[in-house]
């Protein structure tokens, strides 16, 4: 009995030992165990992996079928390791993502994103196939903001299009290196709208026609047809400018500056032949500092934040913040009414007797009336001027006489170009058009007459203003044309980038020795089942069997 109880206690020492083993062991294991564990193998488990935005590399254990119209949004560099696997997008469903997101893997035996549904992406995402035959993009629509799709090897494809009629892609850089290597590869008509495309093979390759829209592509592609553009600030943000209270701090100013912009740089481009009409497209802009309190007009740089390849020149502008004084009339902007303008007020005009718009059409040199325009109208908050000419140069300024705002405002400038010139927004030198003017350096050369030469435009009353169509900062519709997935939407104002997506490298796992525990576990289970057995054998069967009192058995 003795010996059963000394081997039995020898047992529990080493059972002790075990579990009293260094914690390192314990977590060699616990990491050995993570490292086996599979990765993301279904949509639900693909975006759960995607929205923790960890960031690093998350992998694809298996081809994903994306049936989901969760939107995934990332604000850390993540990769998506696809291997060999691919993520399908079934008809009807927007695959949606927002961020830097690098989609990789070989694309050999299916490509690495393909959707008979859409694609969505914004901020950053790319996508990289590397693998003979390898196709990294194929779909029949697509919706994105600066994508990088690239493919690496013989016959790689970076962008296939399927699908019948005309289709559009829209400010994307494409890449492909390889022997036979294609960029863009289309079964339908296919249209570059500020992208780049770049193969050794071939830089577009359609079964239809293809047209270069202020788009670069290498090698040259002969037949195509290519349409020059050049860029210029939409909306007549450096005409107009914007307009805050003298005094506004910088938090007012702030507000203003994104509630006009929303941290976006708006642009035009034109067609430098002008037989094309102007495409509208945003990208995003660095912060702008101002100052604690606006005591005078304040320049504010807009740096537009464009990535490198593209193919349009963004060059940074200024914009003027008018500290408009209590009581002084002022101009506050001027838009397109077709061929026409719509002038609104920084403050409606209270108490006056008199108001006057006046209207040059050279420079400055000699004014008219508003009311000598046809159909034209003053009111107390702005004023409609119609029958204006097509591509010219107007100024614009306010008389106000009688009542406390008594005085001229400033003067506006208001380019009116059609749809196939700068359209709003650009310099009048831009299009090499010298039958404009030029503005003089210094003072107006004749200013507006102190009062107006026939019977002066009433002044009624606000609601009078609800007859015009109100202003619109809003181009006309066949001149705007948005040119990126996200833009004009605005949630065209992502703050993305547009970037290329560098991912974050996973650490190396730490080597160790070989985790020993285990086996001592196993060997003290062992003794104590011995022990057990030994145990059992030194009892005699019947001495636990006497019958208790009550006659029971036991």
């Amino acid at each position: 009995m003795k010996s059963v109880r000394l081997f039995l206690l020898v047992c529990l020492c080493v059972i002790g030992a075990a579990c009293a083993a260094p914690h390192g062991w314990a977590l060699e294991s616990g990491a050995s165990e993570l490292e086996e564990r599979p990765g993301c193998a279904t949509a639900r488990e693909l975006l759960e992996a995607l929205n923790r935005d960890e960031g690093g590399t998350v992998t694809v254990a298996g081809d994903i079928r994306w049936d989901l119209e969760t939107p995934v949004e990332v604000t850390r560099p993540v990769t998506v390791e696809l291997g060999d696997f691919g993520i399908f997008v079934p008809e009807e469903i927007t695959f949606r993502v927002a961020g830097p997101v690098l989609f990789t893997g070989s694309g050999t035996s299916r490509p690495l994103l393909e959707a008979e549904g859409g694609f969505s992406f914004e901020g950053g995402v790319a996508a990289e196939a590397v693998g003979e035959h390898c196709t990294a993009v194929r779909a029949y629509s697509l919706n994105w903001e600066f994508p990088e799709i690239s493919a690496r090897g013989t016959g790689a494809t970076a962008v296939d299009l399927l699908g019948d009629g005309p289709m559009e892609l829209l400010g994307g850089w494409f890449r492909a290196e390889g022997s036979g290597s294609v960029a863009v590869r289309s079964e339908r008509p296919v249209r570059l709208i500020f992208c780049r495309a770049e193969a050794e093979g071939a830089a577009v390759l359609s079964t239809g026609e293809v047209i270069l829209d202020g788009s670069r592509v290498s090698p040259e592609l002969p037949g195509a047809r290519t349409i020059q553009r050049t860029a210029v600030p939409a909306h007549r943000i450096r005409e107009n400018g914007l307009c805050a209270a003298m005094g506004t701090d910088r938090a007012g100013v702030e507000e203003l500056w994104e509630d006009s912009l929303g941290g976006r740089a708006q642009f035009y481009a034109y067609d430098t032949a002008e037989r094309e009409p102007a495409q509208l497209f945003s990208v995003p802009m660095a912060p702008v500092s101002f100052p604690e309190t606006l005591s005078g007009d304040y320049e504010a740089a807009c740096a537009p934040l464009a990535p490198e390849w593209f193919p349009l020149e963004l060059a940074p502008f200024l914009v003027t913040i008018h500290a408009v004084g209590e009581n002084q009339p002022f101009l506050m902007d001027a838009q397109d009414a077709g061929a026409g303008a719509y002038v609104r007020f920084f403050r409606e005009i209270t108490g006056a007797d008199r108001l006057t718009l006046w209207v040059s059409e050279d420079g400055g040199k000699s004014w008219r009336g508003a009311e000598e325009y046809s159909g034209s109208a003053v009111l107390s908050t702005g004023a409609q001027v119609e029958g204006l000419e097509w591509n010219r140069t107007y100024l614009f300024q306010l008389a106000v006489e009688g009542g406390p705002m008594a005085g001229r405002s400033n003067v506006l400038e208001f380019p009116l170009y059609d749809d196939y010139h700068v359209n709003g927004g650009g310099s009048r030198d831009d299009d090499d058009r010298g039958d404009l003017g030029e503005l003089p350096a210094g003072d107006f050369l004749v200013p507006p007459p102190e009062s107006s030469p026939g019977e002066s435009v009433s002044s009624p009353g606000p609601e009078t203003w609800e007859n015009l169509p109100p202003p619109s900062a809003e181009p006309r519709e066949s001149a705007a044309r948005p040119a990126t997935g996200t833009g004009e939407s605005a949630a065209e104002p992502s703050g993305g980038s547009g970037l290329a997506v560098q991912a974050l490298p996973a650490p190396e796992p730490e080597k160790a020795a070989p985790a020993l525990w285990p086996f001592l576990l196993g060997g003290a289970l062992a003794l104590a089942a011995g022990a057990a057995v030994l145990g059992l054998r030194s009892h005699r069967p019947g001495r636990h069997g006497k019958r208790r009192k009550g006659g029971g058995r036991p």
